[in-house]
Formats: C-alpha cells, structure tokens, sequence
C-alpha cells in the first residue's frame, strides 16, 4: 500500500520497481527511487503532511520523506506499519518498534512496550480524533493515548479474540477497528480527555540529524 491523495487531488502510488507513480493534471509521471540492490519497494502505509510533502512507510527501508525534489529516508527499523497526523502537524508512526512520534519541532520520540501496554510491542496501525487523541491497534489492545494518559480497550469486550490490522475515525468521530470477527467501532468520549502535550516520558528523544539516514534528488 502507501498510496496517499494530497489536497490537490494529486495521487501517490508506490511500486515493487523502485518507482513511485504520481497521477496529476491528467497525466501519469514516474518518480525513481535508489533502491538498495535486491530490496523491493514493498509501501505499508502513505499520507501528505500539512506541508504538502508526501510520507512512505516500508517494509524494510524505514520511512521516507519526499518534498517536491528530493527523498529523505530515517532510520526507523523494522517494518513501519502506520501512519497518521494530528491537527498541530506531528507524525505519528506505527511499527515493529512501538510508536514514534515525530513532533512540531523536529524532534523524534520512541514509546516502547515500556511505557504503553502494547503487548508485543507492534503497533498495526494508528489514526488521530479530532480531540488530537491517538489511537493505536496491537494484536490484543485498543489504545488510546493523549500523550500523557493511556486507556486500553481489549477484543473480549466486542466478542472477538484478537484485534485486527486497520482502524479508522470517521468524521463522525467514530472510531472503527478491525477484528478477527468482524468490525467493530467506539462510539462517544474515552476515559482520556483531548491531547495534552507530550507529558509522558518517552523511551528515547532523538532529533532529526539523528534519523536522517540518506536524501536522494528525485526526477520524474
């Protein structure tokens, strides 16, 4: 996946080549991609930020940036599942390492299995509410976290086993999350008021220079 439509109506789509096709004016262009010899582009999620650039997750090259000209790729390991922005203009990641966040200021914040209950410690997917709450799906816990509080919803209380892979708030502010029976969704306010800042202690804080692993010029 990673395909991804900006506010334009310009559409994104990732290909296995090592070329990302970008759809605009009517008119198909081809953005190559260095790929590392033997690695396929395998996209996992994609979206435009409030700046207009567009965000890859992988499989097994981290996460790319791309702005209009050139690639940037950080070092995020493992597969990078999930992908989300919140209302003030932080990227919110989802994969094999937990759940990195990507700040106004340029800074980069790991929460492990450590400070959220997230089992395993994969987060599958993430999505944010109008309220700027993130919400987060692991094999056996529901998330939602305000960035200094955490309630854990489980598949037992909708009757299923496990989680599913996909979640989703509509613009009704309902949340819908994937099940291994089924749909289910969450309707009205969770225990956790509206985001409050980054008050939770993180794993780790890095900054940019520190997950930035490579920039590419790009042409069509």
């Amino acid at each position: 996946d990673g395909m991804a439509v900006d506010r334009d109506g310009v559409v994104f789509i990732p290909t296995r080549e090592g070329v990302v096709d970008r759809y605009r004016a009517g008119a198909w262009e081809h953005l190559s991609v260095d790929l590392p010899e033997k690695y396929v582009l395998i996209g996992q999620d994609g979206l435009f930020d409030a700046a207009g650039d567009y965000w890859l997750a992988t499989d097994s090259l981290g996460l790319w940036r791309f702005d209009g000209n050139r690639w940037y790729t950080y070092g995020i390991p493992g597969v990078v599942r999930a992908l989300a922005a919140d209302p003030a203009g932080r990227i919110w990641i989802g994969g094999d390492v937990g759940l990195v966040v990507r700040d106004e200021n340029t800074q980069w914040h790991l929460y492990s299995r450590r400070e959220l209950p997230l089992a395993s410690g994969i987060v599958k997917d993430v999505a944010v509410d109008a309220a700027g709450r993130v919400w987060l799906v692991t094999d056996d816990a529901l998330l939602v976290f305000n960035g200094e509080n955490v309630q854990t919803f489980h598949p037992e209380a909708v009757g299923a086993r496990n989680w599913g892979d996909a979640l989703v708030v509509d613009n009704s502010q309902t949340v819908w999350v994937a099940t291994d029976g089924g749909l289910a969704q969450f309707r009205g306010e969770p225990a956790v008021g509206p985001f409050a800042g980054l008050k939770l202690e993180p794993a780790e804080t890095v900054d940019e220079a520190t997950m930035f692993v490579d920039v590419a010029e790009v042409g069509p």
